[in-house]
């Protein structure tokens, strides 16, 4: 009897250091797994954005939105890089400078998360995203340009 007792004891303290080990050495790599990106979004208020275009600061403005709705309103001084686009034209965007993002998506929307971190993984460290994107740039009734760009 006691010796049954004890290979079982033996059985159980076996089992309970596998699973400790494998609790403590593989959880963590498990939980991050697929995670690469992990990353809080640098973003930037729209009465920031606007009051460094008030000031003359030199900020790169990029219109994720499609070019047609670039063409009809846009931020004053923006570029057009559609979101589809980003992976052909990323190298338009300069790596010295203030850079901001914005799109016409809903607050933390795809589309502006995708570009910041594409850009990231690029080598861009200067690169924000507006908060809000354009709808709240426009509910506050920020200034716009309209038509095709000069």
């Amino acid at each position: 009897m006691q010796n049954l007792f004890s290979v079982r004891w033996k059985n159980w303290s076996v089992i309970t250091c596998m699973m400790m080990a494998l609790h403590w050495g593989f959880w963590p790599a498990l939980s991050e797994a697929g995670h690469e990106f992990d990353e809080i979004i640098d973003t930037i208020k729209p009465d920031r954005v606007k009051s460094l275009l008030q000031a003359g600061e030199q900020i790169m403005l990029v219109d994720l939105r499609s070019a047609k709705e670039f063409r009809e309103r846009r931020l004053p001084g923006a570029r057009s890089l559609p979101v589809t686009d980003l992976e052909k034209r990323f190298n338009e965007i300069p790596k010295g400078g203030r850079v901001v993002l914005y799109c016409g998506c809903e607050p933390g929307g795809a589309d502006e998360s995708y570009s910041y971190l594409y850009l990231r993984e690029k080598g861009y460290r200067n690169v924000s995203v507006m908060e809000g994107g354009f709808a709240d740039w426009l509910k506050r009734s920020y200034p716009v340009e309209t038509g095709p760009k000069k």
